[in-house]
This record gives C-alpha cells, structure tokens and sequence, in this order.
C-alpha cells in the first residue's frame, strides 16, 4: 500500500512538470493572477494587521481576484 502511494505522488508530480514544461504559459498563468490577488490584497491592507485582514476579507477587489485565480487553476485542467 506504502509503495502505491509513493507511486501516485511521484506520477503526479511527474505529470506536473511535463505539464510545465510542455504549455509554460498556460502553467504560468494561475501563478500571475495569484500575484495579482496580493497585489490588490496589499492595497487594501490586508496585511496591515489580524483585524486588519478579517475586516476586509470580503473586499470585492480581493474576491473578484480569488473568483479570476479559481477560474485560472480549473482552465489548464479542462
């Protein structure tokens, strides 16, 4: 069971990689718009502080950011 486990992850991994270096911009694309989504986390201050964060945690900015990166992870995979 140990050594199937093993298998599997390295398989992925695996596929992972050929995937990046087959299509890297496609690969790359999930990675920008995740820097984006800081990028405007940033602005809003979401980092400024605990409260900070919980208090805009539902900024539009943010979720229309985290709504884009969803969609950026699910298209490479379709």
């Amino acid at each position: 069971m140990g050594n199937t486990i093993i298998r599997d992850i390295r398989d992925n991994y695996a596929a992972a990689w050929a995937f990046a270096f087959a299509c890297p911009i496609l690969f790359l694309i999930p990675a920008a718009v995740e820097f984006a989504q800081h990028i405007a986390e940033i602005q809003i201050g979401f980092y400024v502080s605990r409260a900070e964060a919980h208090a805009v945690a539902a900024d539009p900015l943010r979720m229309g950011w985290g709504c884009a990166k969803v969609i950026a992870i699910l298209l490479p995979s379709y």
